[in-house]
């Protein structure tokens, strides 16, 4: 006798285990062959040049821009682009200030650009306060 776990051996002949064994190890060989074949994906890596780098030819001031030069930066869409204005037009008819982004991270007081936009803008924007940054 095995115990409590008689009826399990009653349940399938000799035959019938070494057939469900085999279904078993063919279907985990298979799996296991799937999961070689078919590795985690991964993402390509970022590209060296931003999405639509070629349509800015040279740097750009944010305080002298237009709606569409600023609408060919990398990662800036039209919402974007007028609130940079908006927020522009703001500083300048507060009187404050004659220049709304005298450094790169002035742009961060525009709704919608964060640390992570300004690192892909900051390549193709110029400032007066900043000096000029070097081309590889």
């Amino acid at each position: 006798m095995r115990g409590g776990t008689d009826w399990l051996w009653r349940l399938w002949s000799v035959p019938q285990r070494q057939v469900l064994i085999g279904i078993l190890l063919l279907i985990v060989g298979w799996l296991a062959l799937e999961i070689h074949r078919r590795p985690v994906f991964y993402d390509d890596p970022s590209p060296i040049a931003p999405f639509r780098a070629n349509e800015v030819a040279d740097r750009i001031d944010p305080n002298t821009a237009d709606l569409a030069t600023l609408k060919a930066l990398p990662s800036m869409g039209e919402r974007r682009a007028k609130d940079i204005l908006a927020y522009r037009q703001h500083v300048l008819d507060s009187g404050r200030d004659t220049i709304a982004f005298r450094t790169s991270f002035d742009l961060l007081k525009v709704k919608g650009i964060g640390s992570g936009m300004l690192a892909t803008l900051k390549p193709f924007l110029t400032f007066p306060d900043e000096p000029p940054a070097t081309t590889q």
